[in-house]
């Protein structure tokens, strides 16, 4: 990085209508979790997406993920 360029993080991705409760809707946040998953990994690599970066892109904890 170089010249004034400034590296961009990982795009922000939401849960669709707020974090479903549990067994609200598991289909939307598993939907959501594998997108932002699948964009850390084409960004970063499998080998170096931790599922502390995927909560942090997700805006939610780690334990939410479960």
């Amino acid at each position: 990085m170089g010249g004034g360029e400034a590296k961009s993080g990982p795009r922000r991705v939401r849960w669709a209508g707020g974090e479903p409760a549990a067994g609200e809707d598991a289909g939307a946040k598993k939907r959501a979790i594998l997108r932002a998953a699948a964009a850390l990994f084409r960004e970063h690599g499998y080998e170096r997406t931790r599922l502390n970066d995927i909560a942090r892109a997700l805006n939610v904890t780690k334990p939410a993920l479960y």
